[in-house]
């Protein structure tokens, strides 16, 4: 059996025979007994030359031919140009028992709050009569026929479990967001709103992010604010627009700073600003 997905730009759930045509589809083709593997093939408007594809997010390989894959569930990202597309989307043997649908939803940016539901077929999740058997385990605990978890990010198993040989077995990754550095490009000493009166950097909320340096540059090149290793949610000492004790003259500065998070991610930021 073959399933087409389109891709949903920054989806965390899985959609069969969607609508939303963005310029490249997945065609899936489940297997049809457990041990077998499941094929998926790429589809271009044009071709799949332009096509890079990971499972990690980390590394993109060109895209060629079908792929075979395992029973599971995958979330597969696509590179086409400059535009990134997420597909969830599982292989499933045409069995006894499989998974009526898997979501994942990734973790923040520390690796905290991610989900996982998923319900197996017969379960009543999709406008069915409650006819189904069979258990759903994970983490050696049986939740019945659906199961709705928070988890942090990492690799996981669900089973959907019949008898013991008559099981799935699905392993994937929660993923993770990237912490990020939110840069103003412009404040002013004057204004009478508090935030823009000094040169301000947003995080997100659950993060305490430590700024290694946080230094700022006339247009000559000149240093005229610094300070170094400061807890975020902790500094107060933000530049507000003055070069050694007096008002610096208006115009464009340029900013050097380097943040770490608690998880290790390091992310710096150059660019300029706007001083009214």
């Amino acid at each position: 059996m073959s399933i087409f997905l389109w891709s949903l730009e920054a989806s965390g759930h899985s959609y069969g025979l969607a609508s939303y045509k963005t310029g490249v589809r997945l065609e899936i083709t489940n297997p049809k007994c457990v041990g077998e593997e499941g094929r998926i093939r790429l589809i271009g408007e044009d071709n799949t030359k332009d096509i890079h594809y990971s499972f990690s997010g980390e590394i993109f390989y060109p895209y060629q031919a079908a792929l075979n894959l395992e029973v599971g569930v995958y979330q597969l990202l696509v590179k086409q140009e400059k535009a990134i597309r997420y597909f969830n989307f599982s292989i499933m043997p045409d069995e006894e028992i499989s998974f009526e649908f898997i979501n994942i939803e990734p973790a923040n940016c520390i690796g905290q709050g991610g989900r996982i539901q998923a319900a197996i077929t017969g379960s009543g999740t999709a406008q069915q009569a409650n006819t189904g058997s069979g258990t759903i385990l994970f983490n050696s605990r049986s939740f019945g026929r659906e199961i709705d978890v928070e988890v942090d990010a990492g690799r996981y198993t669900l089973t959907a479990f019949l008898t013991e040989d008559i099981r799935v077995d699905t392993t994937f990754f929660v993923t993770q967001e990237t912490c990020e550095v939110y840069v103003p490009n412009a404040f002013n000493p004057r204004s009478t709103e508090g935030l823009n009166k000094r040169f301000v950097l947003g995080f997100s909320t659950e993060t305490n992010p430590i700024i290694n340096t946080y230094t700022i540059y006339d247009r000559w090149g000149s240093l005229v604010y610094e300070r170094n290793n400061i807890e975020a949610n902790q500094f107060t000492e933000w530049w507000d627009g003055s070069c050694f004790g007096e008002p610096c003259d208006p115009g464009i500065y340029v900013y050097k700073i380097n943040v770490s998070f608690e998880t290790g991610d390091s992310v710096d930021r150059i660019g300029t600003l706007t001083l009214f």
